[in-house]
C-alpha cells in the first residue's frame, strides 16, 4: 500500500502538489491523448452495455473531439495519476 494511502487529505494534497513540481521537468515521452483514451474506452463500455440512451455518447464524442481540437499544441505535464487519499 501506497503511505499517501495511510496520510489525511490535507498532507496527502500537499505531497501530491510537491509530486507535480517534481514531475514539472519529467524530460520522458508522455502519452499523447491520456485521459482522453480513457474517455473513449468509456464511452465504447457505456455505448456496448446500453447504459445510456442511444445517440447521447455520440454527443459526448463529438464534444470530446472538440476539446481535444481545442487542446492541441497545448504544453503538457506528467500528473500522478490517481490523486485521491
Amino acid at each position: 500500500m501506497c503511505l499517501v494511502h495511510l496520510r489525511p487529505a490535507p498532507v496527502a494534497g500537499r505531497m501530491l502538489g510537491e509530486l507535480h513540481a517534481t514531475l514539472r521537468d519529467y524530460p520522458g515521452e508522455l502519452p499523447v491523448d491520456g485521459p482522453v483514451s480513457d474517455l473513449r474506452q468509456v464511452f465504447d463500455l457505456l455505448e456496448r452495455h446500453e447504459v445510456v440512451p442511444v445517440g447521447e455518447v455520440d454527443g459526448w464524442r463529438a464534444e470530446l473531439a472538440e476539446l481535444v481540437v481545442a487542446i492541441e499544441g497545448l504544453p503538457g505535464q506528467a500528473l500522478h495519476g490517481d490523486a485521491h487519499p
